[in-house]
């Protein structure tokens, strides 16, 4: 195969594999954890296989394909991310897939997607294609949330063949994109505002923490001040909206969206998400108009006014196993 890059990010290179990432790669998927939502573990006869029958198959068939991922910091072989095409029977195939698999060292830093999202303007940009679809297993959250923060819409569940019918896995969610929903997304992109906060995902005895307020409830949190960290600006709101502090905060995850504001216009909220402990009251609240209100999980979809906090709370809660009705 040829050594050609294809695109890259602000911290990726998407390119194509060299000899040095076969063994990589299948030390990779010897890691239980990658393999956790695989009908079955792989071995590295199984990975080689992969490598000769879909990687180079799809390159030198269709001209693309899953390209290998490099860290542009010290060129390092992360995974990959990249197409190839679905034909088992079902209600939209053959079709072509949007897919990732990377190293369990480089999860959490949101490189599948910064290079999903890159991935998905190749695809319609530059190899023209009309739609693109990604799948994975009911129970794989993570991979879900990709989907949907590179804004993918979600269509169904259907049950993917090969599965034990009571196999937990056999489960899926499919998403897909469209040419003209992408470039109307991209044209809305150029022009909308980007606001970023962080915020905290309190909960304390299967309840979340938030803030009511007249207009509805809000996750602790705020826009990030110039200079800011994320962990700082939510010990900075949390102080001046509810008087108390806030430790042990943890990253969960990015998530963002397009949303048309009546004076604003086109906005879009970049919201960082940490878990975290509300300690005692230290102050006085600098927000007066503000109460610190605890929710259960039942009351977050009516009560929430951010539909992606309400998101990512509900994510949060059913990742750790907190109690729906």
């Amino acid at each position: 195969m040829k050594n050609q890059v294809y695109f890259d990010t602000p911290r990726l290179i998407l390119r194509d594999w060299n000899e040095h990432d076969l063994p990589e790669f299948k030390r990779m998927n010897l890691d239980p954890r990658v393999t956790r939502y695989f009908r079955k573990s792989i071995t590295e006869e199984d990975s080689e296989r992969f490598f000769q029958n879909v990687v180079q198959k799809g390159f030198s068939e269709d001209g693309f394909g899953l390209y290998a991922v490099e860290l542009k910091e010290n060129h390092t072989f992360i995974g990959f991310i990249g197409f190839h095409r679905l034909s088992f029977e079902s209600f939209f195939t053959p079709c072509i897939e949007i897919g990732w698999r990377l190293k369990p060292e480089a999860w959490g830093f949101g490189y599948a997607t910064e290079g999903a999202k890159e991935c998905l303007r190749y695809g319609f940009e530059t190899l023209g294609f009309d739609k693109i679809y990604s799948n994975t297993p009911v129970l794989n959250v993570a991979s879900a949330n990709v989907m949907k923060r590179i804004l993918m819409k979600k269509i169904e569940n259907f049950m993917y063949p090969g599965f034990p019918e009571d196999s937990p896995l056999r489960e899926h969610v499919l998403y897909v994109m469209d040419k003209k929903t992408y470039f109307e997304q991209n044209e809305r992109n150029s022009s909308c505002i980007v606001r970023e906060g962080a915020y905290v995902i309190p909960v304390h005895e299967n309840k979340v923490a938030v803030i009511k307020t007249a207009k509805g409830c809000f996750l602790i949190g705020g826009a990030i001040n110039p200079g800011e960290s994320h962990k700082t600006c939510i010990q900075r709101e949390c102080l001046e909206e509810t008087g108390h502090s806030v430790s042990d905060l943890s990253f969960i995850t990015t998530k963002d969206a397009i949303v048309q504001h009546s004076e604003a216009g086109w906005i879009r909220p970049i919201h960082h998400y940490y878990s975290g402990e509300l300690l005692g009251k230290v102050s006085e609240p600098v927000e007066f108009d503000h109460s610190l209100i605890w929710l259960t999980p039942d009351q977050i979809e009516e009560c929430m006014f951010v539909k992606i906090q309400a998101e990512a709370i509900k994510e949060f809660m059913k990742e750790n196993r907190f109690l729906f009705a």
